[in-house]
């Protein structure tokens, strides 16, 4: 088959183990929004649609799934994420959500991407 290319998003097996929070943590201090808390800090740096393990501690609403979290985080035999192979050849039928003030992308570039 077309194996998953493209580095650490295609590769096989393997745990996420939490890798935006090793990542975020792996970037000092001034990515720990513990420290940027008081009055005055510098303000927190946006990490955009991220899970976190403390997310299951911190907000109620997850609390029922930190367990699931948790053992999709430990999970060791994913396999690949897609098919770089079938991708190259196009043709797929997709379909996307663009929000209209995305704090990302401008709307227009996203918008580009579709043509």
């Amino acid at each position: 088959g077309g194996g998953g290319g493209g580095g650490e998003c295609g590769r096989l097996g393997g745990p996420s183990g939490w890798a935006a929070e090793r990542v975020q943590a792996s970037l000092g201090e001034g990515w720990d929004y513990t420290t940027r808390l008081e009055p005055g800090s510098p303000p927190v740096q946006l990490t955009g649609e991220m899970v976190y393990s403390w997310m299951g501690d911190d907000y109620a609403w997850l609390r029922p799934l930190k367990p699931a979290a948790e053992l999709l985080a430990a999970k060791e035999d994913w396999g690949p994420l897609y098919d770089a192979v079938a991708l190259g050849r196009g043709g797929a039928k997709v379909a996307a959500l663009v929000s209209f003030e995305d704090i990302y992308v401008e709307r227009a570039f996203s918008e580009a991407t579709g043509v």
